[in-house]
């Protein structure tokens, strides 16, 4: 019993020795940090530690203090990570009308790069899927509301490769990261957009109809016609030769009129004959392509089109002639080479 008393009394004295040695500051360096200065007793901690053998407890000490004090780095301030893409809110639209997956997502989009060069524009539907690995584009959609407005910063790489399933563009592959800014025009569910599609067919069948009708309104006004494909044939001045055949080349005159005998287009008028290849893709609509092959040189006729075979559902690109709408053309070839 006095041995044990001895022996803890030899403890005591080496322990109040330590802390005699700790405490002479000018005996002992411990490491500068602001955090020390700020807090007298942090030093006496250390010293305890490092001196009495708890250098793994001291060590550990330290790095939480160090990291404590610092802050960590982000690479795209203000912008919220997820798996390595980022994005910033610009503009808040209808918090209750939020995406679900196999919603239907209509969105402004434009990409540019981290300069704001932009490279693509345009208003795209897509549907919400579920996302395909971390990281996919579809993390931060299912994120945002119809009406917001969001600065994404995306991983080129992942976004072409997985997300688009195509190669990278040559002008973006030595940029890890690209702009994406978006604005949610509207959320539809598919319940909405199943809505909204009889819808379109009703209104579809409704024009079809009322096409109909008209042609055939407007067909029996004519004295005698016949009949080529889908379209109406009206002789007005026979021709001479052979027919037309791929790659004639054709010097043609024509003129376009609605039903009610409004002008839309004239060669005539603006006294420019049309020149072309006959069988070269996009230089005539597809009523005029079928209308010119059963015509020879000098031959003058009238060919009444329904839509589907002139501007059909979306109309001319000048938008003079509306979608679903019957015309009737005047076609003359002045010559045939």
């Amino acid at each position: 019993m006095i041995l044990s008393r001895f022996k803890n009394r030899i403890i005591s004295l080496n322990r109040t020795a330590i802390y005699n040695k700790i405490t002479n500051h000018n005996k002992l360096v411990i490491p500068n940090l602001p955090a020390l200065k700020m807090f007298p007793p942090f030093r006496t901690w250390f010293g305890i530690c490092f001196f009495s053998g708890f250098r793994n407890l001291y060590l550990i000490t330290l790095f939480l203090v160090l990291f404590s004090a610092c802050k960590k780095q982000e690479i795209f301030p203000g912008y919220r990570e997820i798996n390595g893409n980022y994005y910033a809110l610009v503009g808040v639209g209808d918090k209750m009308v939020k995406p679900h997956i196999n919603d239907l997502i209509v969105a402004d989009l434009k990409y540019m790069t981290l300069h704001d060069s932009v490279f693509f524009s345009g208003v795209r539907k897509f549907k919400l899927t579920i996302p395909d690995y971390p990281g996919s584009i579809d993390e931060m959609f299912i994120r945002f509301s119809q009406g917001d407005s969001a600065l994404m910063i995306v991983d080129t790489k992942r976004f072409f490769e997985k997300d688009l399933q195509i190669d990278v563009p040559e002008f973006l592959k030595s940029q890890r990261f690209f702009k994406i800014q978006c604005r949610i025009v509207k959320v539809e569910s598919r319940k909405q957009y199943l809505e909204e599609k009889t819808r379109f067919l009703s209104w579809l069948v409704g024009q079809k109809q009322f096409e109909k009708a008209n042609l055939e309104i407007f067909l029996n006004m004519l004295t005698k016609y016949e009949k080529k494909k889908d379209l109406y044939k009206v002789d007005l001045i026979n021709g001479e030769g052979d027919f037309v055949k791929v790659g004639d080349t054709l010097v043609v005159n024509y003129e376009g009129h609605f039903l009610d005998g409004k002008m839309f287009d004239s060669t005539w008028k603006r006294n420019q004959p049309f020149e072309f290849v006959y069988g070269t893709e996009m230089q005539v609509i597809q009523g005029l392509e079928i209308a010119l092959r059963t015509m020879k040189e000098k031959e003058r006729a009238l060919f009444v089109m329904p839509s589907e075979m002139a501007f059909g559902e979306k109309g001319s690109s000048t938008r003079i002639v509306p979608p679903y709408t019957p015309v009737v053309f005047e076609v003359e070839i002045e010559k045939i080479n």
